[in-house]
């Protein structure tokens, strides 16, 4: 419910703030995904428009370079560092907090983890090891930008083509 609230806040605040003129892909779809993804496993977004290039980037080096082109090897190598280091930022920011969990009962825990990112919920309440938590979130990162990038903008295509389905979107 909560990505369903916050995607829809970005979206509807990218559009008004493009004022009539958006790149739907780049600068909603992507950037809405990159925003909604950040902000859910908590890390600290400073270039959502990088974000989004990274995910793209790391999406095409393990699912769309069959023959190993250069260029998108190092692009993907590249995004790689900066997601794993966005990650780092942010299991160190819970690392360098836990000392106000560490006293808290489990169902106090499962309280305050309602409110928490995917990262406080694995690290502090499941108690994964760090090397766990950064591979889920890389994982989940990777994917959730580039997939919902990819499936909006079909969905969009759809709606432009056919204008019946693109009032009942409407309504």
């Amino acid at each position: 419910e909560k990505i369903r609230i916050w995607s829809r806040g970005n979206a509807h605040a990218l559009l008004d703030a493009g004022g009539g003129e958006i790149d739907m892909c780049r600068d909603l779809i992507t950037r809405t995904a990159s925003e909604v993804c950040c902000r859910y496993m908590g890390l600290e977004l400073h270039d959502p428009d990088a974000f989004g290039e990274w995910g793209m980037a790391l999406s095409m080096l393990l699912f769309g370079d069959p023959l190993g082109d250069e260029t998108i090897g190092a692009q993907g190598r590249i995004g790689s560092a900066h997601l794993r280091s966005l990650i780092d930022d942010a299991i160190d920011r819970q690392e360098n907090n836990r000392g106000h969990t560490d006293k808290k009962s489990p169902e106090e825990l499962a309280k305050v983890a309602k409110h928490r990112s995917l990262i406080f919920r694995l690290l502090i309440v499941e108690k994964m090891p760090r090397d766990l938590v950064r591979a889920t979130i890389f994982g989940l990162a990777t994917g959730f930008v580039p997939t919902n990038t990819l499936a909006a903008g079909n969905i969009l295509e759809e709606l432009l083509t056919r204008p019946a389905l693109m009032a009942r979107a409407k309504a």
